[in-house]
């Protein structure tokens, strides 16, 4: 018994290691986060270029042991050139605080910002995230 208490103890820090959208893959994830939530996300491709349809896997945890919050809506906005995609994205939820959203498309290159908006109980929140696509 005081062996499986001490292998339990070992692999209590591994545990808590773990990061947000880990189980999105082990190199490419990109990550915000907030005081109470943290986004995870990861292309299906490794290089995002123009007029290339993708795909992006997300997961929303909640932090310090607080709920996650719903993945509402997900967008892309040109802020140099003051307009967003073409498409609208459909996004799928998986459970668990993991979302697939399929049809985006960045149509030309430049600076994009991926705005991923996320609900609680009393508010929408916009988390913006920064893509250069060539």
């Amino acid at each position: 018994m005081r062996l499986l208490l001490a292998a339990l103890l070992l692999l209590a820090p591994v545990a808590a290691a773990a990061e947000c959208g880990d189980e999105l893959g082990e190199t490419g994830v990109r990550r915000i986060e907030l005081p109470r939530f943290t986004l995870a996300y990861l292309p299906d491709t490794p290089l995002l270029a123009p007029s290339q349809m993708f795909t992006l896997q997300v997961a929303v945890c909640g932090r310090e042991g607080g709920p996650a919050p719903a993945l509402v809506r997900v967008g892309a906005w040109m802020p140099e050139h003051g307009h967003g995609m073409n498409y609208a994205p459909l996004l799928s939820d998986e459970g668990e605080g993991r979302w697939r959203v399929d049809g985006m498309m960045f149509h030309m290159p430049g600076r994009w910002e991926v705005t991923f908006d996320l609900g609680t109980a009393r508010r929408t929140e916009r988390l913006v995230a920064e893509e250069l696509v060539d």
